[in-house]
C-alpha cells in the first residue's frame, strides 16, 4: 500500500478517474453523493449531491471535455438517471432523468458522444445522445440481469455482462443486433477492455474467477482464478497488467 485516501464514513463503490486532471470519482452510494478526490494531494475536494440518497453506481470519464458522468439506479416504478459532472467547476451541472429499466452500468463512446447503458431491470441497453441528452435506442441485451457493459469502438460492438444468466453477450452498436453469447461464468458482473491486445476481462464473482476473450474473434482466452469473488478490473494499456 504506497498511500491511503480516508473518506470517511462514506464508503465507495463505484471509481472512475480522469488522468489528465489527476481526479479521482467514487460513488458514496450509501450517502447517495459522489466524491471527488484530487490525486496530487490525496485529499477529497468535494461532495456532490443531487436529491435525497440517490443510488449512485458507476462513473464513466470523457477526459478530453473534463465531464463525468453517474448512473443513479432506480428500480420498480423509480426511474433512474445520469449526472452530468464538469470536472472544471466540481459541480453537477446536469442531468439525464427519467431512464426506464433500472439503468446501473455505463459506457462512454467519446468519438460519437454517446453512452450506452445496462438496463437491469428490463435487460437491455439504452443508447443517449450526449448532444441532445435524449434516448436514441433501447434494444434487448441478450441475456438475464444485465448489470455492466463496456463499448468496444474498434469493432463497434458492445459487450455485456449478464449477473443473472452468468454470460456476455455481444451487441453491434449500430442497431443492437446480438452477435454472439459467450458463457463465462456464475455472477458475470463486471467489464474491461484491453484495447492494445483485444482482450476483455470478465470478473465472474460467484464463480471466482475472471474471464478473459479475445475481442476480435469473441473466443475465450483463459478463466484466471483471481480470488473469491472479483468484482471489478481496471486495465493498464501500457503493460498489459490488469
Amino acid at each position: 500500500t504506497r498511500e491511503t485516501i480516508a473518506l470517511g464514513d462514506d464508503p465507495v463503490f463505484g471509481l472512475g478517474i480522469n488522468n489528465k486532471t489527476r481526479t479521482l470519482y467514487g460513488t458514496q452510494t450509501r450517502d447517495g453523493s459522489l466524491a471527488v478526490i484530487d490525486l496530487a494531494t490525496g485529499k477529497q475536494v468535494s461532495k456532490l449531491a443531487r436529491g435525497e440518497k440517490a443510488h449512485v453506481r458507476e462513473v464513466a470519464v470523457d477526459e478530453a471535455n473534463d465531464r463525468a458522468y453517474v448512473t443513479v439506479l432506480g428500480m420498480r416504478d423509480k426511474p433512474s438517471a445520469v449526472w452530468i459532472v464538469d470536472g472544471a467547476k466540481k459541480e453537477i451541472v446536469d442531468s439525464i432523468d427519467d431512464l426506464a429499466g433500472g439503468i446501473a452500468g455505463i459506457s462512454l463512446d467519446a468519438r460519437n458522444n454517446r453512452l450506452f447503458l445496462s438496463a437491469l431491470q428490463a435487460n437491455e441497453v439504452v443508447v443517449v445522445d450526449l448532444a441532445t441528452k435524449k434516448v436514441t435506442n433501447r434494444f434487448p441485451s441478450g441475456g438475464e440481469g444485465s448489470i455492466n457493459l463496456v463499448y468496444d469502438a474498434s469493432g463497434d460492438q458492445v459487450f455485456v455482462a449478464n449477473q443473472g444468466s452468468g454470460e456476455v453477450t455481444v451487441l453491434d452498436a449500430k442497431d443492437g443486433k446480438l452477435i454472439k453469447t459467450l458463457a463465462t461464468g456464475a455472477g458475470a458482473l463486471s467489464l474491461a477492455i484491453d484495447p492494445e491486445r483485444s482482450l476483455l476481462y470478465v470478473a465472474n464473482r460467484q464463480a471466482g474467477f475472471t474471464s478473459l476473450i479475445d475481442t476480435k474473434t469473441l473466443e475465450p482466452v483463459a478463466n484466471v482464478v483471481t480470488g473469491s469473488m472479483p468484482q471489478t478490473v481496471a486495465v493498464d494499456a501500457a503493460t498489459g497488467n490488469a
